[in-house]
C-alpha cells in the first residue's frame, strides 16, 4: 500500500501540468504567443519594375590593341639607346641606331654623285633643247643620273636599316640591349604596345553562337582592381569554331586611357544582350524548398501571407519574379525566419516605400536600382 501512494501522486502533478499546459495554449492562439504580446518586428519592400539583362559569362585575357617585339634586320653594334623603359613614343621616333659609319660615308658619297650627275644632267638638257648633242648622249647622262639616284636609294635604305623606330605610337617595355650589344636578325631589343584602346579574347561554346552580336556590350572585372567595372563592346567574332573545343574565339575592345589594363591580365567578362523590365523584388526576402521559392506578402491588416513565386533570372541581389506577386505587393525583406504564415507583423517605418497598409502609412527609406 505504501508503493501505491507516491504513484498515485505523480499521476495526480502530471495531469496539473498537462492541464497547465493546455490552458496556456489555449490562450494564446496560434503560435502559442499570448495576447497581448507585440506582433514580430519586420522591414519590408515593394515588388518594382526592374531592368534585367541576359549576361553570358566568359574568362578573357587581355592583349594590346597593337603589339611588337622591336628587332633588328642587320648584324651591327649597339651604338645609341634614345629611350627610357616604359615611356610613351610617338610613331616614327626614333629608339634605337646600330653602328653606321660605313653606311653614313656611303650615303654622303651617293649624295655628292646625285647632285653631280643632276648638273651634267640640266645642261645635256639644255644642249638637247637647242639640238647641241646628240639624243643618244641626252640618254645616257639621263640614265647616268638615273643610277646616281638609286645608289643614294640604296645607301639611304642601308642606313635606315640602322635606325630603330616605333611602327606607332605607344608604350614601350624592358629593353634587353645595351650599347656596344652586337645585334643580329631576330634579337629581340625592346617590345611596343598600343594600350589606350586594349582587347579582350575570349572563347564561347558554339551553342551561344547565335546569341551574340557584333557591338554588344560587355562588362569586365579584374582581380588587380576587384572593385572596378570595365565597359566595351565586341569588336570580332571568329569566322571558324574549333573542331576540336566546339567554341568560337571573340574580341572585345575596352578604352584605357589611365592604362590600368596590361597585356596578360585575367578578365572575368559578362557579354550583355537583350534586356527586359520586369517585377523585381530582393534575394533575402525569398524562402526556399527545394526548387520552389516563397515570400511573405504583407496584407492591409497586417498578417503575413506566404505565398509561391516564379523566379526568373537574378541580378545584384534583386530577383526577377515570373509569376506569385505584382508591383507594389509589400513583402518582408528582414526578418522572414521569425514569422509564420498568417501571423500579425509591426512593419518598420525605415524599411519601406512610401505605402498605405490599412490606415497606416509606411515612410519612404532609400531605393536601389538594379
Amino acid at each position: 500500500m505504501k508503493a501505491v501512494w507516491p504513484l498515485f501522486l505523480s499521476l495526480v502533478a502530471g495531469t496539473a501540468l498537462a492541464g497547465g499546459v493546455y490552458w496556456g495554449i489555449s490562450r494564446g492562439g496560434a503560435g502559442g504567443m499570448p495576447h497581448g504580446e507585440a506582433a514580430a518586428l519586420v522591414d519590408v519592400e515593394a515588388v518594382k519594375i526592374a531592368k534585367f539583362e541576359e549576361r553570358t559569362e566568359a574568362l578573357g585575357t587581355v592583349k594590346a590593341r597593337e603589339s611588337v617585339t622591336l628587332t633588328s634586320t642587320v648584324t651591327e653594334l649597339v651604338d645609341k639607346i634614345y629611350f627610357q623603359e616604359g615611356q610613351q613614343v610617338k610613331k616614327g621616333e626614333l629608339l634605337v641606331s646600330l653602328e653606321q659609319t660605313e653606311e653614313q660615308a656611303a650615303l654622303h658619297q651617293a649624295e655628292l654623285s646625285v647632285a653631280e650627275e643632276n648638273r651634267l644632267y640640266l645642261i645635256s638638257k639644255r644642249l638637247y633643247e637647242k639640238r647641241a648633242v646628240a639624243q643618244t648622249d641626252y640618254e645616257k647622262q639621263l640614265y647616268a643620273h638615273r643610277l646616281a639616284v638609286s645608289k643614294y636609294d640604296s645607301a639611304l635604305a642601308s642606313v635606315q636599316k640602322r635606325n630603330i623606330t616605333a611602327p606607332f605610337a605607344g608604350q614601350v617595355g624592358i629593353r634587353q640591349v645595351s650599347p656596344g650589344t652586337l645585334v643580329s636578325p631576330g634579337t629581340a631589343i625592346t617590345t611596343l604596345d598600343d594600350l589606350t584602346v586594349v582587347k579582350v579574347s575570349f572563347t564561347l561554346p558554339e551553342v551561344f553562337l547565335a546569341g551574340i552580336r557584333q557591338g554588344e556590350a560587355v562588362e569586365a572585372r579584374c582581380a588587380a582592381y576587384p572593385s572596378r567595372r570595365f565597359h566595351g563592346r565586341v569588336t570580332v567574332i571568329d569566322s571558324r569554331v574549333d573542331s576540336e573545343t566546339r567554341a568560337v574565339t571573340i574580341l572585345a575592345e575596352f578604352a584605357n586611357a589611365d592604362g590600368v589594363l596590361r597585356p596578360g591580365m585575367l578578365m572575368s567578362l559578362d557579354v550583355i544582350g537583350s534586356s527586359r523590365q520586369s517585377p523585381a523584388l530582393p534575394e533575402k526576402a525569398l524562402l526556399a524548398y527545394g526548387t520552389r521559392h516563397y515570400v511573405f506578402v504583407v496584407k492591409p491588416d497586417r498578417t503575413v501571407v506566404k505565398t509561391a513565386v516564379e523566379i526568373g533570372q537574378r541580378n545584384f541581389g534583386t530577383a526577377e519574379v515570373l509569376s506569385g506577386v505584382k508591383t507594389g505587393d509589400l513583402v518582408v525583406s528582414e526578418g522572414v525566419g521569425k514569422i509564420v504564415d498568417g501571423q500579425k507583423v509591426t512593419l518598420n517605418p525605415t524599411s519601406s516605400p512610401v505605402q498605405a497598409v490599412g490606415t497606416d502609412k509606411v515612410s519612404a527609406g532609400p531605393s536601389r536600382q538594379s
